[in-house]
C-alpha cells in the first residue's frame, strides 16, 4: 500500500515489478473526498464513498502519489489458488 507521508519520490521496493506506461493496474484506492475518483482513473467497483477498485494506466501511479485527494492506494496482486 502506497501511502503518502511514506513515499519517497522515485523509489519504490524491490519486489516491485517495473511496469510499462500503458499498462493497465487495478488498484484498491482510499481517498479522503466523498465521491472523488482521481484523474486517469476507471472505476470499477464502489466500497464506499471513499474506498473502490479501479484500473489506471501505469504512468499514472507517480501522478496518484502527489494527490493530496487520495489518502493511499494499493496495487492488486494475484493470488494463486490453492487445490
Amino acid at each position: 500500500m502506497f501511502k503518502r507521508e511514506k513515499l519517497q519520490r522515485g523509489k519504490m521496493e524491490s519486489s516491485v515489478t517495473p511496469l510499462q506506461g500503458d499498462q493497465l493496474v487495478s488498484v484498491t484506492v482510499k481517498v479522503n473526498k466523498p465521491g472523488y475518483v482521481p484523474k486517469g482513473v476507471k472505476v470499477r467497483s464502489r466500497i464506499d464513498e471513499y474506498f473502490f477498485t479501479a484500473n489506471t494506466p501505469a504512468k499514472n501511479l507517480n501522478e496518484m502519489s502527489n494527490d493530496p485527494l487520495i489518502v493511499s492506494f494499493s496495487p492488486a496482486r494475484t493470488v494463486r489458488m490453492i487445490k
